[in-house]
């Protein structure tokens, strides 16, 4: 379904309730090179990792906090589905300590650091608005690291346009995520068509902004799909 860029319209379907699974919430404190004191930073967690599986890591929006993701059920039906979750607040947001992190390279060694003192060396990472200013410095550092990424209306990309262009490592499944009527934003979506061969991208008809909180439902349902089709890539990759 997601091979190849392509855009989908979906109309907004009404909000569902689901049942929660188990979200721990939990936290670590660790040292960020160039940041004078450590951080303690808070973070939910679903499920445990599985050998040979990335863990999803959801990074939230500036209005937002990882509360945000648990509310909507994302760490729940990623669970559900057999994979782990986690749930970051960024520096300065919800219970994480620190200032909000502005410069690029401070977002750039918080998340190598978080990721190494999770010890999480396969990700997949689904970032909203403001967090794909993070989620885009891990995409550029550590390609490897990333089995798939999605953006929701992310920053972060306009800012590297050219040197992901120039890039030959951008071979990570990208679902780019777009509320139809965030008007200022949606002309962005084209820049992740331009750089990552294997994108797609599905437009929330009638949605905002944050478009995967006007249709949870939905957007639950394009993560799951979008996971399980980088776990098929994998097995096959084996058998080949």
């Amino acid at each position: 379904m997601f091979k190849g860029a392509r855009t989908i319209f979906c109309i907004a379907l009404a909000l569902t309730t689901t049942t929660q699974a188990a979200v721990v919430e939990k936290h670590i404190t660790f040292g960020v090179a160039n940041i004078p004191t450590d951080l303690t930073v808070v973070y939910k967690e679903a499920h445990h990792k599985v050998e040979g599986q990335p863990t999803v890591v959801f990074l939230h929006g500036a209005r937002f906090t990882s509360d945000t993701w648990n509310e909507i059920g994302a760490l729940d039906a990623v669970a559900a589905s057999g994979y782990h979750a986690v749930a970051l607040d960024l520096p300065g947001f919800g219970k994480t300590g620190g200032l909000k992190m502005f410069k690029e390279r401070d977002r750039t060694n918080f998340i190598k650091a978080a990721l190494d003192e999770l010890h999480l060396n396969q990700v997949v990472l689904v970032a909203a608005s403001m967090g794909g200013l993070f989620a885009i410095e891990t995409v550029l550092m550590e390609p490897q690291r990333v089995a798939g990424y999605v953006p929701i209306a992310a920053a972060g990309a306009e800012e590297h346009l050219k040197e992901l262009a120039a890039r030959t490592d951008m071979t990570m499944p990208v679902l780019t995520l777009w509320g139809g009527e965030d008007k200022p934003d949606g002309s962005r979506a084209h820049m992740y068509e331009w750089v990552f061969p294997k994108q797609s991208k599905v437009v929330f008809e009638g949605a905002g902004h944050a478009c995967y909180l006007d249709n949870p439902t939905y957007f639950k349902q394009l993560l799951t799909e979008f996971l399980d089709q980088i776990k098929q890539e994998s097995v096959d990759a084996v058998a080949k």
